[in-house]
């Protein structure tokens, strides 16, 4: 069970067109349909939102292996999105789920973790900025982790 201790804006850190992520780990091998975040704010206007899964290719990158469509409005509460093509994730294997919110004004349920530098693993969580969503294949840079905050993210 996840809990809740912070919120994290859209622009967290003064970040720009960013995207954050958290670690997680599969023990069996499951099948993914969608994925979920716990909006706390939903925002005075619209923006791109889009959710993915990424799979660490060293302890600062990361690949896309799935996406949701970009959506322009978020609703407070559960937000689900179906992903695009379902994803088949490995057991006994670390992924990070994240997410692009551009969204002016929202807010997502967070946990403050992790640690201010990049270790000899891939980190907890990460930012990355100047992106414009997710693509398939697509490496993102993991090593900014200067925010210290997980977003409240699930996978089905």
């Amino acid at each position: 069970m996840a809990s809740v201790e912070t919120e994290i804006s859209f622009n967290e850190g003064g970040g720009n067109n960013q995207a954050i992520g958290a670690l997680f780990y599969i023990q069996q091998v499951t099948t993914v349909s969608n994925m979920t975040a716990y909006i706390v704010q939903s925002g005075t206007g619209t923006g791109e939102f889009q959710m993915a899964v990424l799979l660490p290719t060293s302890n600062v990158e990361a690949t896309v292996i799935a996406i949701t469509d970009i959506v322009d409005t978020v609703t407070s509460g559960i937000f689900t999105l179906p992903l695009i093509s379902p994803v088949t994730l490995v057991d006994d294997t670390i992924y990070y789920l994240a997410v692009y919110n551009q969204v002016n004004g929202s807010a997502l349920a967070g946990k403050n973790s992790g640690f201010g530098s990049v270790q000899e693993v891939p980190p907890i969580n990460f930012r990355a900025q100047n992106l414009t969503g997710f693509t398939l294949g697509q490496s993102i840079n993991t090593s900014d982790v200067s925010l210290q905050l997980s977003p409240w993210l699930a996978a089905e």
